[in-house]
């Protein structure tokens, strides 16, 4: 999937020079930040290639908090998408995903 999401990378930094990407990953019921919000297509490359499988429940919800949390510096004229690549069948969530998703929306 890493070799999927550089590809990804160039064609989308090649569409949008001026764009930002961060890395979360979601393990254990919790998520880290591999790289915050950056335009530098090698350092990006560089995190995802730092991702290992790991054990235990993923959590969207703190997937996107966390998100949230990255685009705290965004101006408000910018546009702020999160694409959410996940490969379980299940979720962790310590409350209401879909109230985290009206939050995000309304960001």
């Amino acid at each position: 999937i890493v070799k999927i999401l550089e590809t990804f990378l160039k064609k989308f930094f090649d569409q949008n020079p001026i764009s930002q990407i961060g890395v979360i990953v979601t393990y254990e019921s919790d998520c880290k930040i591999f790289c915050d919000l950056t335009n530098d297509e090698q350092r990006l490359t560089e995190s995802l290639n730092k991702i290992t499988i790991s054990n235990g429940l993923p959590s969207i919800q703190n997937s996107i908090e966390t998100s949230m949390c990255m685009f705290a510096d965004v101006p408000p004229s910018s546009s702020r998408e999160v694409l959410i690549i996940y490969g379980s069948i299940v979720t962790c969530d310590p409350g209401d995903i879909f109230d985290t998703i009206k939050k995000l929306s309304n960001i």
